[in-house]
């Protein structure tokens, strides 16, 4: 079994604009933080197709970006098709309504 990466189409622009906010004081932590994005893409895709990834206990499930603590990315497995679903990038210290608001927009 071997999962596929689907990214929804904002998550380009939430990964952009917080890599532009970072680039304001920190270049090197901006591509740093690009870097780290998909790299947990690649860990998420691992842990699926090894069956560490516990899918079942909540459908949206988020991490934190490396040492990007703050920041999370949101994803969904799809077991029937084999898919791993990123729906955002975002920073963790949101509003969390806004942001279940934002995740449940992208679902549809």
């Amino acid at each position: 079994m071997s999962y596929s990466l689907e990214i929804h189409p904002f998550v380009n622009e939430d990964v952009l604009e917080i890599f532009q906010s970072i680039n304001e004081n920190s270049p090197l932590q901006a591509d740093l933080f690009a870097e780290n994005v998909l790299l947990e893409y690649e860990k998420i895709l691992n842990e699926l197709n090894q069956n560490i990834f516990h899918q079942n206990k909540r459908i949206i499930k988020s991490r934190p970006i490396g040492k990007f603590r703050n920041h999370r990315i949101f994803n969904k497995a799809n077991l029937t098709e084999e898919k791993l679903i990123i729906l955002a990038v975002v920073y963790g210290g949101r509003d969390q309504g806004r942001l279940q608001q934002m995740i449940n927009n992208r679902l549809e």
